[in-house]
């Protein structure tokens, strides 16, 4: 009696030490961004995040959408752009399919980075654009680097 509740015990410790020490990791591979301002004729910087492994993926989720003046607005859509350094300026770091690709408020959004850009210690920049080159909003969200997909 007293060897299985030792185990148990042991167990137990095991896989809490096992969650604790894998959940730095998924953090740290995540950056929000809130209220961060938009154009709507041009692509805005919003947040980057240097990579930490050498998958290929991130997602994008946008949350919420508001107007210049804060206010929640009813937008659904922006588009996004996603650049890396090239040892000389930052340039698209995804297939042509996904730069300038739609995002969906509410959705994630996959992008695939092309391989110059799945090294750790990369940097990957989030710029966005609004759907109407008119309106100009803010954006809140989170954007999760090094995805398996």
């Amino acid at each position: 009696m007293m060897m299985s509740m030792k185990r148990r015990l042991i167990t137990g410790f095991v896989v809490m030490m096992l969650v604790v020490c894998s959940v730095p990791e998924v953090f740290a591979a995540s950056v929000g961004f809130t209220k961060a301002y938009v154009e709507g004729n041009s692509y805005t910087y919003i947040t980057r995040k240097d990579k930490t492994t050498k998958n290929g993926y991130v997602e994008l989720l946008v949350k919420t959408m508001y107007t210049t003046d804060n206010k929640a607005a009813s937008y659904k859509k922006s588009k996004a752009q996603l650049r890396g350094w090239n040892g000389k300026s930052y340039v698209r770091a995804t297939s042509t399919a996904d730069y300038g690709k739609t995002v969906t408020k509410g959705k994630e959004s996959t992008f695939e980075l092309l391989k110059d850009y799945r090294k750790a210690g990369k940097t990957v920049k989030y710029y966005a654009k609004g759907n109407d080159p008119n309106k100009d909003c803010k954006i809140t969200g989170t954007m999760w680097v090094d995805q398996e997909h």
